[in-house]
């Protein structure tokens, strides 16, 4: 077994040694990218062996030894690199860090200078920044504060913090950028596919709604909630605040509740309202508010509850208006697979254990079949779904028209599945509906709990 063992170690230092040097340097950059640092390190001391004379090897093993914070040894291959290409201001770049982070702030500042002559596009903001920073370190708060001003005129967006930090002059007298104020306008409506839930966006964007249980395991798949069981909604990725000179945004969030005949029954102005200190945007992933249903509200009745998440600085805000039902139970599910599909221009599916692999629409007594995107007020309409599986073609539906225009829901019919898995039929009409923008949001639910929703761009003519 040992000699098999060292066979094999053998084998493999034989093959590296016959690379070439580039193909030595792209086998460690794959251990590098991997976060391997220390094999990556060995490799490309075999680059090196291979062709001394080459800048890159010291460079690459100096970026590996910069990584396992073995800083002497990476200001050691970045002074080779340097004797090979002396005007290179990436190697100076790279030293002037290793030397920084060891504490060596008196030999990073010439380093970081010499970078800041060679690198004469005057694109690397950076520069300038960490000499600023290493200024920091040495006391010399007046060079600091020029270097963060070059670096923020050159587009850096940290050094405006930074400077503020050190109480710099130019950065207290810059202008606030003013925001915008006044009614904002609607830019765009959604319809979240399982609950319906209508997204109304006043300059604000998300990547995506999610509705889930408390706990945060599986989906709530319909607008259906039991009493005294929270749920969650959360945005991801919210986009479009107003920033302040920290790239910070300051937000709030509430939500009130109406009964089907439109009463105000409570209402909470802002869940955020001690978050003063702002969060910067980048790092702002997602926001959320936990609701819940409790007595007085009654099981079997209809509500309404309209979120808000809002920008305390401008006046971008995001809507999200719910009509829900109050049931024995939450409608949700623990261990689903929930899946989204697009199946058409505009046309977005989810779906729990269920799949439709296309869809279409007739006229009833109509035999042509065409795209749902534009349709005719008062007519009787046929939606065709195709090769339907893990769904009872007895299952109910639900469709709602909501304006693009101003997110209200203008018609809503319910009723019952008809067909096979083969293809599957929901009977709708367009009512006297007006012309106009609409999406239509479908939801089917058999009784084993599975669910498929869509929604769809119409135009009604």
């Amino acid at each position: 077994m040992k000699k098999l063992v060292w066979f094999i170690w053998f084998w493999g230092v034989q093959y590296l040694s016959a690379q070439t040097f580039e193909e030595l340097i792209k086998n460690g950059d794959e251990f590098y990218n991997e976060r391997n640092y220390s094999e990556a390190a060995k490799i490309f001391s075999q680059a090196i062996q291979k062709d001394p004379k080459q800048a890159k090897g010291y460079w690459y093993r100096g970026d590996a030894y910069f990584n396992q914070r073995e800083y002497s040894q990476a200001i050691q291959d970045y002074t080779q690199a340097l004797q090979i290409e002396p005007k290179n201001w990436l190697f100076y770049k790279k030293r002037g860090d290793a030397y920084y982070n060891s504490d060596q702030f008196t030999l990073a500042e010439p380093d970081y200078t010499q970078a800041i002559g060679l690198e004469t596009t005057r694109t690397q903001p950076v520069l300038w920044l960490y000499r600023g920073d290493t200024y920091k370190k040495l006391q010399k708060i007046d060079l600091a504060c020029q270097d963060y001003q070059i670096a923020y005129t050159m587009g850096d967006k940290n050094a405006q913090s930074y400077a503020e930090e050190l109480e710099c002059a130019w950065a207290k007298s810059l202008p606030e950028t003013p925001c915008p104020s006044g009614e904002a306008a609607i830019s765009r409506v959604e319809v979240e596919p399982f609950t319906g839930a209508i997204i109304i966006s006043k300059g604000l964007s998300i990547k995506e709604l999610e509705v889930k249980p408390e706990d945060g395991v599986g989906y709530i798949t319909a607008a259906e909630f039991g009493l005294d069981q929270p749920f969650v909604v959360k945005i991801k990725e919210p986009r479009g605040f107003c920033e302040n000179h920290q790239q910070k945004a300051f937000f709030g969030g509430g939500f009130s509740l109406y009964d089907a005949e439109g009463k105000l029954l409570g209402s909470v102005a802002d869940f955020y309202e001690k978050q003063t200190e702002g969060v910067e945007t980048q790092y702002l992933k997602s926001l959320s508010m936990d609701l819940g249903f409790s007595k007085p509200s009654e099981v079997g009745k209809n509500y309404r509850v309209k979120m808000r998440f809002f920008d305390k600085r401008g006046n971008a805000e995001l809507l999200i208006d719910m009509p829900v039902k109050l049931t024995a139970k939450t409608q949700m599910s623990s261990s689903i697979k929930s899946t989204v599909a697009t199946l058409g221009l505009g046309i977005v599916s989810k779906s729990i254990e269920t799949e439709v692999q296309s869809l279409d629409i007739q006229l009833v007594g109509k035999a042509e079949k065409f795209k749902p995107a534009q349709q005719t007020a008062n007519q009787k309409y046929q939606l065709n779904l195709y090769n339907v599986k893990n769904l009872n073609p007895n299952a109910d539906f639900t469709i709602r028209w909501v304006s693009e225009k101003t997110g209200e829901i203008a018609y809503e019919q319910k009723g019952k599945l008809s067909g096979n898995a083969q293809q599957m039929q929901v009977n709708y009409q367009t009512p006297n509906l007006a012309k106009g923008n609409y999406i239509l949001w479908v939801k089917l639910q058999d009784q084993a709990n599975q669910h498929w929703g869509a929604s769809m761009p119409v135009r009604i003519e």
